[in-house]
Parts: C-alpha cells; structure tokens; sequence
C-alpha cells in the first residue's frame, strides 16, 4: 500500500521511465496523483506506459542517455520548466560496458557526461524553489564490490554517489539536495520468495524512492543503503 504523501505542485522528473523501475515509480506516483515528466528512449514505449498505466497527469519526453549527445539532453531536460524533484533511474548495462577491456570509450563518456548535465539542468529548473534529486545506484558500485563482470558499470554507478554529493554541496544555498541510493539485488518473482534473504521486493525500493522524494528539504540525506541480508 502506497502512502499518502501530499503532492509536489510541480512535476517530478524520472529518467528511464519507459520501463522497469522507473515505470513501477510513475505508477506509484500516479496513484497520489503527482503531475510526472517521464524521459525514455522512444516516442512508442512512454506513449505504451502511459496509456497502459493511465498515467493521466504524465508529460512524456524522448531522451537516451546512452546514445543522445550532452546538448540534446541538456536541451530537452531545461524545456520541461520547473520541477520539484528528480529520480535518475536511467543507466546502461549490458554491452560494451560489462568488462573495461570491451568498453566503448564513447559509450562510457555520454553515460558519465549526460547525468553531470542532467543535474546541471535540473540545479537550474529547481532553483528558487528547492527539490531532491534521487541518483538509484547499486551495491557494485562501492568499494570492494566492483565485479569484473560489469567493471565500467560499476564505476558508473560509483561516481553517483559521489555526484550527488556534489549537488548537494552545491545546491544547498537554493535548498537543492541530492540522495544516492545503494541498491541491491531486487527482483519480484519466483525466485525472490524462494530466496527472501537474497533480494529485495521492488515495491520496497519505490517505496525507499517516494519516502526520500517527499522528505522535507531541511533533512539532508546523503545515502540510503538498501539491500538484502546476505549484501550486507
């Protein structure tokens, strides 16, 4: 059961949005009736979630943060106006990012340079009036955890963290604050009751996500540690 939060008076932006948990976050939001601007990779898949879904109060906004220059991104993210909040679900995986040796220069770099934009761009749509940002990372992301199966994505999903530190120093004075999210391993099937010490239910993690979104922006939360018990 989804609590009552009241909701923000602009929307929230969420990245990845077409799909996954990033959809699973729209839903949740939806039904407190918060007003939402969901970026995705295509025009058909947001068009798809949002009617499926009845996402009613949803503005839909094609951007790919593993292909789209630093420009478009920057663009696009400025043009949705004034927001009250961000969750940054979108990432990359698979590919030329499972091992370094394999990896894309190219490829590495957008994914790098376009979440720096996107919190530029969103420092600026929540200036004067505050927000949070939510960074969804990932236990490979820290210390000791890197995996030599996804070496670049884990180190992607480190220099979150340390971003959001970054928008929280600098966002401060504008009541801006940012949270990183060290997640782990989720999933809601089979596998996931059979093994409950293994994983973490994906309506916990929305509901970790909607809990720091509508924290009051006096309270500075730099990371919330979310993981099953054998992750910790």
């Amino acid at each position: 059961m989804t609590p009552q939060y009241a909701p923000h008076p602009d929307p929230i932006l969420i990245t990845g949005a077409n799909r996954g948990l990033g959809l699973s976050i729209a839903k949740a939001l939806s039904m407190l009736g918060q007003s939402m601007v969901l970026i995705g990779r295509t025009k058909e898949s947001l068009q798809k979630a949002i009617s499926e879904n009845e996402l009613l109060r949803a503005k839909a906004v094609v951007c790919d943060f593993s292909k789209d220059p630093a420009s478009e991104i920057d663009r696009h993210v400025r043009e949705c106006g004034p927001i009250s909040g961000v969750i940054h679900c979108a990432s990359m995986f698979g590919g030329s990012l499972t091992q370094s040796n394999l990896a894309e220069i190219d490829d590495w770099g957008r994914l790098f340079s376009n979440s720096l934009v996107l919190s530029k761009a969103c420092l600026i749509l929540m200036k004067g009036h505050g927000g949070r940002m939510v960074f969804v990372g990932s236990v490979v992301g820290g210390v000791g955890r890197v995996s030599a199966d996804y070496g670049p994505y884990s180190v992607y999903k480190g220099a979150l963290r340390l971003l959001a530190e970054g928008v929280t120093k600098e966002g401060l004075g504008n009541r801006v604050t940012a949270s990183y999210l060290n997640l782990g391993s989720f999933r809601e099937d089979e596998a996931a009751l059979e093994k409950p010490a293994s994983f973490i239910k994906e309506s916990d993690v929305v509901g970790a996500i909607l809990s720091l979104i509508y924290t009051q922006l006096d309270i500075r939360i730099d990371q919330v540690d979310l993981l099953p018990t054998t992750e910790i």
